[in-house]
């Protein structure tokens, strides 16, 4: 049986779309979703041990007892990664200033903003959204990242690492008559200073969004090598050694090879212990850590690159030799 997925929806990032997709194979009966305490949506067992007896474990419980394959909601992904694995972690992300368009856009016509999108991009509470929603987790830990503009590709990714059919759709759209409503900028059309400006009070979002566009490049060249792709960072490099974590989608122990300036010199296993990165919930209990310690110490600025035997991905992280 398939261990469910924890899908933390970042607003107006196709995760609609995606939610569909998810009822459509699952049954909507086996998807839990927390979009809040009022909404009508969440569900009987999220109100009562999140929000009424919060009791994470007994929610765990209810989970496995009731045969659910999905929880979803616009919540940050912290809330419920106690009771996932990271591996179990998906989201999408979109290129901030589409998503802030489209969120702005989406307050005007549902839910009563009278504001103008400047005054709209200024407010803390509509900043930075996808950042702050995963900030709990690396971006290169997440189990499965998306890309609103490459959605179909996206979807044929999903499946392939969870081994599900999901079908790939484009719902959730605004209007097509009302495409072209001067109230609502388009990142295609925006004016120069207002995109700018955008980027600017959405940095932690840009820096995370670009993240994820190398991370699903580097998942997606798995993919069509026909391999399960894997994960991991390089949290460490100087000149007398590397280290980071890896681990792929099953339980044994990661190896990484180590390149010098595209030359390989060493191919290390991943698991030592990285036990201060428990609230990650790494797989193999935390020993998924490597390190390697240089036999010749490289020089100042040469490249140094950590893959992932198996697949090929270029871990993200410090590559260079600096001072």
């Amino acid at each position: 049986m398939n261990k469910p997925i924890f899908f933390a929806h970042i607003p107006k990032t196709a995760g609609t779309s995606f939610r569909i997709a998810a009822e459509e194979i699952l049954g909507a009966e086996h998807i839990f979703a927390d979009y809040g305490m009022n909404s009508a949506v969440t569900s009987a067992a999220i109100l009562k041990y999140f929000y009424q007896e919060p009791d994470l474990f007994a929610l765990k419980q209810a989970m496995e007892s009731t045969g659910i394959g999905m929880l979803t909601g616009h919540v940050n992904v912290r809330r419920y990664l106690p009771i996932f694995g990271c591996r179990e972690v998906a989201t999408f992300f979109r290129h901030p200033v589409a998503q802030v368009a489209s969120h702005y856009e989406h307050h005007v016509r549902h839910l009563g903003y009278s504001g103008s999108f400047e005054q709209f991009i200024e407010e803390n509470r509509f900043r930075n959204m996808q950042s702050r929603t995963v900030s709990a987790l690396l971006p290169a830990l997440l189990g499965f990242i998306g890309l609103t503009e490459r959605y179909n590709e996206s979807i044929e990714l999903f499946n392939s690492f969870y081994q599900r059919d999901f079908a790939s759709l484009s719902l959730n759209a605004s209007p097509s008559r009302k495409q072209d409503d001067p109230r609502f900028p388009k990142m295609q059309s925006m004016d120069k200073a207002l995109f700018r400006r955008v980027t600017e009070l959405n940095s932690d979002d840009m820096r995370v969004y670009h993240a994820a566009e190398l991370i699903f490049d580097e998942r997606l060249k798995a993919l069509r090598k026909g391999k399960r792709y894997g994960f991991g960072i390089v949290h460490g490099l100087n000149s007398t050694q590397v280290s980071g974590l890896a681990f792929g989608a099953d339980d044994d122990a990661a190896e990484v090879e180590i390149r010098i300036n595209g030359k390989p010199v060493a191919v290390v296993r991943a698991a030592e212990p990285r036990l201060q990165l428990a609230e990650s919930r790494l797989p193999r209990e935390g020993f998924v850590g490597f390190t390697y310690r240089f036999r010749e110490a490289p020089k100042i600025g040469d490249k140094v690159e950590c893959v992932l035997a198996a697949t090929g991905q270029v871990l993200r992280g410090a590559n260079v030799i600096e001072n």
